[in-house]
């Protein structure tokens, strides 16, 4: 299974988008956990088929000691293999792909290490809100809702941290994507075969790490306001979240690669590679 058309769904940035988004949210992560699964299966069971011809071959030796050295060596490596090897050093000079992927994972964490904060003042304003309504339960007092109050902290926090966490996700998943792909390509040269199927099977997880990371560090204010909303606050087409994009965002870009291409449109990515990698 690849990882092709793997994509995080949009960042809520209210709280009718909060609501309307959970499901495929919880969706995405689950499938997401459940293919991390499957690729380390993957990984045991070729390992485990390693082992098995290593024995083989190691008993071959032994059964025949004396056998002629060419018959003991190693396979050869792939043509292209030393080529490849300074192609991937390539890769770490400054200011190459190397430096730009650690650039915005370092934006990243940053950008992360700010979340418990904010949700600390959430989860405050939260109780102080939670206190004001049951203060005015009871007979003899207006009981009144406390949904716009309710709906309008909700959407300032989604608001304030998800935007720019957005554009900060979606660079950091750019750029690993960008990594990945160049170095994935090159050790097609430099690997064997047999070497080659575990390593694909390692940089998909590897992709799908990157997923799980950025998938993490959104703010979520897990209180359930469904009751309070109405159907303007989720913007539904088609029973979509469509339209947001057309409406919200200016940022479109294509890339083409020698091996693929990779389109962001605001708060989704979408790639396409023909070497098998994803």
């Amino acid at each position: 299974m690849g990882l092709n058309s793997f994509k995080l769904p949009p960042m809520p940035q209210t709280a009718g988008q909060e609501a309307f988004l959970i499901e495929e949210w919880t969706s995405t992560e689950a499938e997401m956990a459940a293919l991390g699964n499957s690729i380390n299966q993957q990984k045991q069971a070729l390992l485990g088929s390693k082992q098995k011809a290593m024995m083989e071959n190691a008993q071959k030796y032994l059964d025949k000691p004396n056998a002629p050295k060419s018959a003991k060596s190693a396979p050869d490596r792939p043509l292209f293999s030393k080529k490849a090897e300074l192609k991937l050093k390539e890769l770490d000079k400054d200011g190459g792909v190397e430096f730009r992927y650690t650039k915005s994972l370092k934006e990243l964490k940053l950008y992360i290490s700010k979340l418990q904060s904010k949700k600390d003042e959430f989860h405050k304003e939260l109780e102080a809100l939670n206190l004001k309504e049951a203060h005015q339960t009871g007979e003899g007092t207006s009981n009144k809702s406390f949904c716009p109050g309710y709906i309008a902290l909700i959407s300032k926090y989604l608001a304030e941290y998800n935007n720019e966490y957005e554009k900060i996700c979606f660079d950091y998943l750019h750029q690993t994507r960008l990594k990945l792909n160049d170095e994935i390509y090159w050790l097609q040269f430099k690997e064997n075969p047999e070497e080659f199927e575990n390593t694909k099977l390692s940089y998909r997880l590897k992709w799908l790490q990157a997923l799980t990371t950025a998938s993490s560090g959104r703010f979520k204010s897990e209180f359930d306001v469904s009751h309070c909303l109405v159907e303007k606050e989720a913007i539904k087409v088609g029973g979509k979240l469509a339209n947001f994009n057309d409406i919200n965002c200016q940022y479109h870009s294509e890339l083409n690669l020698v091996v693929g291409t990779i389109t962001i449109d605001c708060n989704k990515m979408v790639t396409n590679f023909e070497m098998g990698f994803l």
